[in-house]
């Protein structure tokens, strides 16, 4: 995870991308990020990253 790259992300209830993605990390046990409007901060894991970026959060 870099977090100066710029991330697209789905929900998993939703059909298409969601927003952007910025600032991506983890920060005890939660997925931090910022989009274009405010910071979120979701519980969970990394479940599977690639050289392309992360592909999967639990």
């Amino acid at each position: 995870m870099d977090r100066q790259a710029v991330y697209i992300y789905k929900l998993p209830d939703e059909e298409s991308f969601t927003g952007i993605a910025l600032d991506v990390h983890m920060h005890k046990g939660n997925l931090r990020y910022f989009d274009t409007n405010r910071g979120h901060e979701i519980q969970g894991k990394i479940t599977e990253e690639t050289d392309l970026g992360i592909q999967q959060c639990a």
